[in-house]
Order: structure tokens, then C-alpha cells, then sequence
């Protein structure tokens, strides 16, 4: 899962914009592809599966970099769903040595804990 929001968007807006978002679009559709394990990417999707992480609203303001590592749970329509946490795979991520291996690790990881639930589309391989 990757979202971008925009950099001119205020708090407020981006709140309402990734609330409206999860619960229109992002839940149902979780729901109906049976989603079995998220890795939310980004702080933009981190935000958003934040929205369905019960009891803990501190999380809506910890960044990525904070995130990361830990193991959450999503409750999508009364169905546990596990969530991982990994910064963007995006080029001015993966020229930096340190960030590209934390990148790869958090992915690397996610995949080790959930592969074997995971149905493959194609070739599966960390960047």
C-alpha cells in the first residue's frame, strides 16, 4: 500500500482527506479482497491503516521511521488483519546505504512473518 498526500494540505485536510479515504474506499476494499497481512509504506499509508488500529491514538502521530519494526494489528469489518511498516522503496531512499538496508530489512521481515499466507501475482523479490 503507497499514498501520497499533498505537501500543501494542512493537518486538518489531510486528517478529513485520509479519514474519508479508509473508511469509503481503503476498509471495503480490504475487506473484500480478504486481505490477509498489509505493509503499509510511506507515512501517507501508515496514516491511513492507522485509522483501523483500535485503542491507540498516539499512533495517528508517529512517523514511519518510529513505526517501523513493530508488529500492529488492523481490525477491518471485525477481522484482525496484521500490519507491518516500511519506509518508501523510492529512489532518494534506496541511494542511502543505511536507509536502503532498513528498507529492505522491514520488507524482508514483513515477507519471513506473512509470505506463506501471501498468494504470489509474479516473482516476489526485496529490492
Amino acid at each position: 500500500m503507497k499514498s501520497i498526500l499533498p505537501k500543501s494540505f494542512g493537518p486538518r485536510a489531510k486528517d478529513t482527506l485520509v479519514t474519508h479515504t479508509t473508511t469509503t474506499h481503503l476498509g471495503p476494499e480490504l475487506a473484500l479482497l480478504a486481505t490477509v497481512a498489509v505493509l503499509a509504506m510511506g507515512n501517507a499509508a501508515w496514516k491511513a491503516c492507522v485509522k483501523f488500529i483500535q485503542g491507540r491514538p498516539d499512533l495517528d502521530e508517529i512517523r514511519v521511521s518510529y513505526a517501523r519494526g513493530q508488529r500492529y494489528e488492523m481490525i477491518v469489518e471485525g477481522r484482525a488483519i496484521p500490519l507491518g511498516v516500511a519506509s518508501l522503496p523510492v529512489d532518494q531512499n534506496m541511494r542511502r546505504p543505511a536507509v536502503a538496508a532498513i528498507i529492505r530489512e522491514n520488507i524482508a521481515e514483513f515477507l519471513r512473518r506473512h509470505g506463506s499466507q501471501l498468494s504470489p501475482v509474479g516473482p516476489t523479490r526485496v529490492p
